[in-house]
């Protein structure tokens, strides 16, 4: 939908956020309750060469909730593009 602007913390910039954490964030050129919903969650994609990185060295890093969220984002972009994730 966009790229991440700033995202925060009880009004403190942060860089990253952890599963389960409440934060704001703010999405260049989109509009709460016009394009996205105040509540909704948002899922990051990586390109094809970080998710190949991720799956040939750091998959066994994610914990197996992470790691299911994951392939079901690498399934959903390879039904586009079938060489996603190997390049």
């Amino acid at each position: 939908i966009g790229k991440i602007h700033q995202l925060q913390d009880g009004k403190k910039s942060i860089d990253t956020a952890t599963q389960g954490q409440e934060i704001a964030c703010s999405i260049q050129d989109v509009t709460i309750g016009r394009q996205i919903e105040e509540e909704d969650v948002f899922y990051s994609m990586p390109n094809s060469r970080e998710a190949k990185i991720i799956l040939e060295k750091f998959m066994h890093k994610l914990n197996p909730e992470q790691q299911t969220v994951f392939n079901e984002i690498v399934a959903l972009l390879r039904a586009k593009d079938a060489s996603y994730g190997y390049i």
